[in-house]
């Protein structure tokens, strides 16, 4: 690393304020057969697959062109993976890292945002559609659901809750009162989690045609939301439905921080010309003074190049038309024709 870049990582708390972003987003958890060549780029593509999804919040993002064009090149974005433990012999967990900047860069390029800032909890209060039955899931009762649930968890990076039902749970809220949607209670009872989201799941069983229906009503601030997931087996409904369930919300927070002048949305800037602390000092200097920008964070110096996250209000949209007006900036050609919605940018001196 050039000298000018270990100067402006130990003057980046001066000049920036630190990162906020959950420091395990860029992290996650795959299971794989075997430990070959073969089997490790496979294990790698999927968690890249997961890492897109986790970051932005969007499913959607595996079907871009780009997304799938730079999966072979997935194993160059890892930092570091390591194997946690064996099954039978044959199937093991392994965490892998990866690169943020990376990671980035494909997203610059996709034309997707990323998920930032904090993110809810989510309260599940699982229940059987059956008047008779008082089963209420928890970790303690049922541990395969509580397994399923935490690597949805670390797959989606959000935060799902399982109640521990004791006696503070018991004494304010039943399975009858959660199948009832009675939203006094079940928000009741939801707020020692510190959740203002509560995920309610009424499993139905349909045992002619084998089939397991989870009837999903996402309740927030007493406003609800249904839908359904199916499958032939539980398991796969409830991942079905949690899966749904986090979509939703991630769309609910993305087109929140995007559409309201007063939250901040996530931006990706790279900018070229970058090769020296003066150069630098300019650039921070100006972004620092943009009134919208209310946080920036350096993900990366390269030899000539910085890359940034910039928390901005109002969005991409906004702050593009922020760097035409100034002229600070300049978006660089790409093809012949410029391509400022990727956020690359050439300092003007």
């Amino acid at each position: 690393m050039h000298k000018w870049q270990t100067i402006i990582m130990s003057l980046m708390l001066i000049f920036m304020l630190s990162a906020h972003a959950s420091n395990n987003l860029y992290q996650t958890e795959v299971i794989i057969d075997q430990a070959s060549r073969s089997e490790q780029q496979e294990m790698v593509e999927k968690a890249y697959r997961q890492i897109l999804v986790k970051v932005t919040g969007n499913r959607e993002i595996l079907s871009s062109p780009i997304v799938k064009q730079q999966a072979p090149k997935a194993k160059e974005m890892v930092t570091q993976f390591h194997y946690m433990n064996a099954d039978n012999g044959t199937r093991r967990k392994v965490a892998v890292y990866f690169e943020p900047a990376k990671i980035q860069e494909i997203l610059i390029a996709a034309d997707q945002e990323i998920w930032g800032g904090a993110r809810p909890i989510l309260v599940l209060w699982l229940v059987e559609n059956d008047p008779k039955s008082e089963y209420i899931y928890t970790e303690e009762n049922s541990p395969k659901v509580a397994a399923l649930v935490n690597q949805i968890d670390i797959e989606r990076g959000l935060t799902l809750t399982l109640p521990l039902l004791d006696l503070e749970d018991m004494s304010k809220i039943s399975a009858e009162n959660i199948r009832q949607l009675d939203l006094d209670k079940i928000n009741t009872a939801s707020n020692r989690y510190d959740s203002s989201l509560q995920l309610i799941g009424l499993i139905g069983r349909d045992f002619s045609k084998q089939q397991v229906i989870i009837d999903w009503y996402l309740v927030q601030d007493f406003s609800r939301r249904h839908y359904e997931s199916s499958a032939d087996n539980f398991p796969n409904a409830l991942a079905n439905g949690l899966n749904e369930g986090i979509d939703i919300v991630a769309r609910r927070y993305i087109h929140r921080a995007a559409s309201h002048k007063d939250q901040a949305a996530q931006v990706t800037l790279s900018v070229y010309g970058i090769n020296d602390i003066n150069s630098y000092a300019q650039l921070s200097d100006y972004l620092r003074n943009i009134e919208r920008v209310q946080q920036v964070n350096v993900k990366h110096i390269g030899q000539d190049k910085v890359m940034l996250q910039i928390s901005v209000e109002g969005g991409r949209k906004a702050f593009i038309d922020i760097l035409a007006e100034d002229n600070k900036l300049r978006p660089l050609e790409k093809s012949g024709a410029l391509d400022a919605r990727n956020l690359r940018y050439q300092l003007m001196t």
